[in-house]
């Protein structure tokens, strides 16, 4: 009867949101595992026992042990179209774009794990798979932001495209993040919008 009335209210069902508070628990954990002692030297029970669940639970949810950062990513990721959406409608998209890029970085409470997780992704191939995963379900999440804004078809060659430049701009610009001595959102803006400019223009021939 609660999860029938949580869906009436547009809400996910209880049992959903039980789950994904498991998921981002075990994320995190796993994120402060794997900066504290490496990747090598964190098991998968240890972020587990860490995260309060049973070795059983963590493996229902993940694949391998690398995979518990993926709701992490995931979630910082798709906040990016989500902040997009809200940009005023008269804004340029390359303006809206970069707009959301440097909200979502100023914003993001979890900025400073993720960012040492993009630099860790350098080195730890399972890593850099999720990073990679989350990138490609933000693309996702853009393509219909995008679709939204601007009134087309999600599934048009044109629109796939915008959201594919623009997921692989952002996915630039936070791994540029990850190694600069002194990150500003103010330069991951500029960037964000350089990049797509530039793609534009070599998708042209120029």
């Amino acid at each position: 009867m609660a999860e029938e009335k949580a869906n009436r209210r547009g809400r996910p069902p209880l049992s959903e949101r039980r789950r994904a508070q498991t998921r981002a628990e075990i994320a995190r954990e796993a994120a402060r595992l794997f900066l504290e002692r490496g990747v090598a030297g964190t098991s998968a029970a240890d972020i587990a026992a860490a995260a309060g669940v049973s070795t059983r639970t963590f493996w229902h949810y993940f694949g391998t042990k690398e995979e518990a950062v993926l709701p992490l990513f995931a979630s910082v990721l798709s906040r990016v179209a989500e902040v997009f959406e809200r940009r005023p409608a008269a804004e340029p998209l390359l303006v809206a774009l970069g707009q959301a890029a440097r909200r979502n970085a100023a914003e993001t409470p979890e900025a400073d794990t993720l960012v040492d997780l993009v630099r860790l992704a350098d080195v730890e191939p399972g890593l850099r798979r999720a990073w990679l995963q989350a990138n490609n379900e933000a693309e996702a999440a853009l393509t219909q932001a995008i679709a939204r804004r601007c009134g087309g078809d999600p599934a048009s060659p044109q629109v796939r495209l915008q959201a594919a430049m623009a997921a692989a701009a952002i996915r630039v610009v936070a791994e540029d993040f990850a190694h600069e001595a002194s990150p500003s959102p103010a330069r991951s803006e500029a960037l964000v919008h350089d990049i797509l400019l530039l793609a534009g223009r070599g998708l042209a021939g120029g």
